[in-house]
């Protein structure tokens, strides 16, 4: 394990203080550890995050070359789909033998 030496706010430190004081946490090191494996976390849901909309993205700009998508102009043609897709997922429900 290594040893680092950090300036906090008056602030954080004071979090960290109540933390510690509230039983949290055993010790200011467990407060200052426990939120970096947070933000390691947070960035690695970010990366993952970015990785599907690149590749919804990429899907959807194929789906477009191939001329696969569909105009809608307005309100009326969205509640249209909305209808459709709600049909399709009722028949695929009925089939399964589920209630959509």
């Amino acid at each position: 394990m290594t040893n680092r030496s950090f300036t906090l706010t008056d602030e954080v430190s004071r979090f960290i203080d109540r933390q510690v004081e509230h039983g949290l946490n055993e010790s200011a090191s467990d407060v200052v550890q426990e939120a970096l494996e947070r933000l390691m976390q947070d960035a690695e849901y970010a990366s993952l995050d970015m990785a599907v909309l690149e590749t919804s993205v990429r899907r959807g700009m194929e789906d477009v070359a191939r001329g696969d998508y569909i105009v809608i102009d307005g309100p009326e043609d969205l509640r249209r789909v909305f209808r459709e897709i709600e049909a399709d997922a009722s028949a695929i429900a009925l089939k399964s033998g589920r209630d959509a």
